[in-house]
């Protein structure tokens, strides 16, 4: 069931994460910055949310 529950957090996640992407990366696109340091700050969100989805398709499936 934790598998389950972390795959409702990491797609809720994800979703959030696209949003906060996308005004994060129009924030920070500034010329001070480079595009490569943006796009890894503004990264951050989804990458949490990618590893709530891993992890709860390896609970699924490992059984925990």
């Amino acid at each position: 069931m934790a598998g389950v529950m972390d795959i409702i957090v990491g797609s809720l996640l994800t979703l959030i994460g696209l949003v906060v992407w996308t005004h994060v990366y129009n924030a920070l696109n500034t010329e001070m910055l480079g595009d490569s340091v943006v796009a890894l700050i503004s990264l951050i969100p989804l990458l949490v949310a990618a590893g709530f989805l891993i992890r709860g398709f390896l609970g699924m499936f490992s059984g925990q």
